[in-house]
């Protein structure tokens, strides 16, 4: 197995330690430990847990609250992984091999597909396209996938925010079934949309053939809790890929698992929390776009805390990107890194004050791009 570098992860381990201002993290502020022990009402005692192995599926308490996101899936539909990244790591590696094909949402996590790609397997890119407000096209998938082994979606979508409707969502898991093709939903920021009218089911709730993916890294600002999951309701499937899972990392850590079955237990106040940081940080963004909009261009985001912004700019992206790491200090992510030009992809779910300064140094390495000083 030969493995292509991940591009977004090089770029994050190369500049981010380096950067005063950090507008290129994807999930909301991160809550410290005792934040979390004081807002859900506990105390450190309430983590005191014995520090052995634990379930190799995830802790029995976890995945009882985590199948309360789902309609009919019980605990035993669940398997918790170390974050989304492990869940979509064993789904490929069950499904995939040197002569698999997929088809993937295009851009997106690469993490997503690129697995698959190093597998050997065949990817082929089902594209988003601005112009058309990043709305998949139903009648593209359905000329893409006549020998295929995984279909990979994303909503809300990373790097855009974009939302996906319920008919669509439908649409695919339709065809799905009707291929008989196994469906990666990564649902990671499900939960993060602006108006609650935009949020789809998951994928899970409509097709025996879709694994649904999420996890407490982007909406919960629990990154360092390593906690995500995988839910599916083909047991056999399902079994196979807790099987491949033996083989990763056995089991979570057990403060790590109470720790997320304490913050499942007041989802709602932590979803709130993050749900109001996004839409406060959305609003300030818009208006930084507004006020730029003879050099900056977007399809503004209904979900999350990312979107991707375009520049009209003669000149790739890292070289805008690294430009302004070097002048200004404000980390940003490079479009190349999701295979995409001209655009950078913004991070907004972090310090709002912090993100008003950062935007005020964007503003003024745009005008010295544009020789305004």
């Amino acid at each position: 197995m030969k493995f292509k570098p991940f591009l977004l992860e090089r770029w994050f381990s190369k500049y981010e330690h380096d950067c005063e201002i950090m507008m290129g993290e994807s999930g909301v502020k991160p809550l410290t430990l005792k934040e979390l022990i004081d807002l859900t009402g506990n105390t450190f005692d309430d983590i005191d847990v014995k520090l052995g192995y634990g379930w190799s599926n995830g802790l029995p308490e976890l995945r009882e609250l985590i199948a309360e996101h789902y309609e009919d899936l019980d605990a035993d539909s669940i398997v918790v992984t170390n974050g989304a990244i492990e869940a979509n790591f064993i789904i490929s590696n069950t499904l995939l091999d040197a002569n698999s094909e997929v088809v993937t949402i295009f851009p997106t996590y690469a993490q997503l597909w690129q697995v698959g790609e190093n597998l050997g397997a065949r990817v082929k890119k089902w594209r988003l396209l601005m112009d058309n407000k990043y709305k998949p096209n139903i009648d593209q998938l359905a000329d893409m996938i006549e020998n295929t082994d995984l279909i990979i979606i994303n909503y809300p979508h990373n790097p855009t925010g974009a939302v996906l409707d319920k008919k669509d969502l439908e649409k695919i898991c339709e065809l799905a079934e009707l291929h008989k093709i196994p469906l990666l939903s990564d649902e990671i920021y499900r939960g993060l949309e602006y108006k609650a009218t935009d949020r789809a089911p998951p994928a899970v709730d409509l097709s025996e053939n879709a694994i649904s993916v999420a996890g407490l890294s982007k909406v919960y600002g629990l990154p360092g809790l390593r906690i995500g999951w995988l839910a599916c309701k083909n047991k056999e499937l399902l079994d196979r890929i807790w099987s491949f899972r033996d083989f990763t990392s056995i089991c979570n850590g057990v403060i790590n698992e109470k720790l997320a079955a304490i913050a499942l237990q007041n989802r709602e106040l932590l979803r709130e929390r993050g749900l109001k940081i996004a839409i406060e940080n959305f609003e300030i963004l818009k208006q930084w776009v507004d006020d730029h909009s003879d050099v900056i261009s977007w399809v503004p985001p209904k979900a999350a805390v990312l979107t991707m912004l375009m520049y009209h700019f003669d000149m790739d992206s890292e070289t805008f990107c690294r430009g302004l790491i070097e002048q200004k200090s404000v980390f940003v992510v490079p479009g190349s890194c999701f295979e995409t030009e001209q655009q950078f992809r913004v991070g907004f779910g972090y310090d709002t004050e912090r993100l008003k300064i950062g935007l005020q140094k964007l503003s003024e390495y745009i005008a010295s791009l544009k020789g305004e000083n």
